[in-house]
């Protein structure tokens, strides 16, 4: 082979190794998940898609029928997932609010921010994957009467 040829092909391929590592994509395009307690992180991708993974830890429903899931224990603080009354319809399988409960999820859709908190609304049951159950709390040991 010609040297005049080899050097700019050794030269492009040592620049490519010194470039480090480079991380394969997921194959299935998707962003590494952000924790449901991260609000920060949430916050700063407001108007984005993301994926988001948590505990749901608390649910509730609106007199209006609107459900919440609750990744903290504070009701009004930190990520909610929210499902409409009007998309109610599109969970067969029972209300978001009883379904993933006391679940590990992984939710995909687009980070909102509603009353300074990030939110995501939960449209259909394609959006949310259930992990896995949560292991049961273990019981608070009585504490003795004070004598």
């Amino acid at each position: 082979m010609n040297p005049t040829l080899l050097r700019p092909v050794l030269a492009a391929l040592l620049f490519a190794l010194s470039a480090g590592p480079v991380r394969a994509a997921d194959p299935a395009g998707t962003p590494a998940p952000i924790s449901a307690t991260d609000t920060t992180a949430l916050l700063e991708r407001v108007g984005t898609e993301v994926v988001v993974e948590g505990d749901v830890i608390r649910t509730s429903e609106s007199k209006s029928g609107i459900n919440f899931l609750n990744f903290q224990q504070a009701m009004r603080s930190g990520f909610v997932v929210v499902t409409f009354a009007k998309d109610l319809q599109n969970f067969p399988d029972g209300k978001p609010k009883d379904r993933y409960l006391r679940k590990r999820v992984r939710i995909t859709g687009t980070v909102e921010k509603y009353k300074d908190q990030p939110q995501i609304v939960l449209k259909a049951p394609g959006q949310i994957q259930v992990l896995g159950p949560l292991p049961e709390p273990s019981p608070t040991p009585a504490t003795p009467a004070p004598q």
